[in-house]
């Protein structure tokens, strides 16, 4: 007879099971933790056991996703023809499409990552020396990386260039300077998070406030201290999505803002998805 220590999943036929919990966690139903979403509305969720699975998945070669992630799973990306988890151990697994080496993800990496992720045809990894590891393509310079850099946490991808925050909260920029993107203010510091707006780049620092860069705007009716993260919609045409503190997910466009859903705890990089606080997936339609 297995102890509660020994289970890890689990399946029921009943349909008047609400919830089962294992002491205080729920274990079913299973509720997704974090959203990546690509091309033509592909989504991969990670749910709370530590099991990405697809949504909604167009590209037959990916379908199956490596028995190594189940159950072991800390953090997901995607990109048009490939996939990208981060296992708890610290290896990048990508599956997928094997375009110009993607899916090689080099054994300076494996075992070693706090951070794993994909763009296009190229993979990145933060190792936990804090240094920074690429693979795949090298397109627009993205695969540059500064020599010396080090103490990095985390990256922010764009398509045609990458931005490293490290752990004092400075930033490092590399690859194609379009829109300016790259322009990172002398001095900024103590950031804790970075999004991509509209021809823009919005970093969100330990005070609440955010500073903003690039050839595109930033609303500066955006309650700072609220401001969590936000994505440029599918739409575009300065279009943002923000998550706010409170829940609410607002979308601001030419000056307006209104609420589109509320409870929200996550929004992938293409703006389409959010994932609310009860695990369910709501769809937020084009504008």
């Amino acid at each position: 007879m297995p102890t509660n220590a020994d289970i890890t999943d689990v399946s029921l036929g009943s349909a008047g099971v609400a919830s089962l919990y294992l002491g205080s966690n729920m274990i079913w139903p299973k509720k997704p933790l974090a959203l990546a979403l690509a091309w033509e509305a592909q989504l991969l969720a990670l749910y709370g056991n530590g099991t990405p699975a697809w949504i909604n998945n167009t590209v037959s070669q990916r379908q199956a996703i490596p028995a190594s992630c189940r159950n072991n799973t800390t953090a997901i990306s995607i990109s048009q023809f490939q996939a990208c988890a981060l296992l708890s151990d610290g290896t990048p697994v990508v599956w997928g499409v094997n375009q110009l080496g993607v899916l090689d993800v080099p054994a300076t990496a494996i075992q070693n990552s706090k951070f794993a992720a994909i763009t296009g045809n190229t993979g990145f990894a933060v190792t936990k020396t804090g240094s920074v590891v690429s693979w795949g393509q090298s397109i627009y310079g993205i695969r540059s990386i500064p020599a010396g850099l080090t103490d990095v946490e985390d990256l922010a991808l764009g398509g045609s260039f990458v931005i490293a925050r490290k752990s004092n909260g400075t930033l490092v920029g590399w690859g194609t300077n379009t829109d300016g993107l790259l322009n990172i203010p002398a001095g900024l510091n103590r950031v804790v998070n970075l999004f991509f707006g509209f021809s823009c780049v919005v970093a969100v620092r330990e005070e609440g406030d955010y500073v903003v860069w690039g050839t595109g705007s930033w609303p500066s009716t955006f309650s700072s201290i609220d401001t969590v993260f936000a994505t440029t919609s599918m739409g575009g045409g300065g279009t943002h999505y923000v998550l706010k503190l409170n829940g609410n997910l607002e979308l601001h466009r030419f000056g307006s803002m209104r609420v589109v859903h509320t409870e929200v705890a996550a929004i992938p990089g293409g703006g389409e998805f959010a994932l609310k606080f009860d695990g369910t997936v709501v769809t937020i339609p084009r504008q």
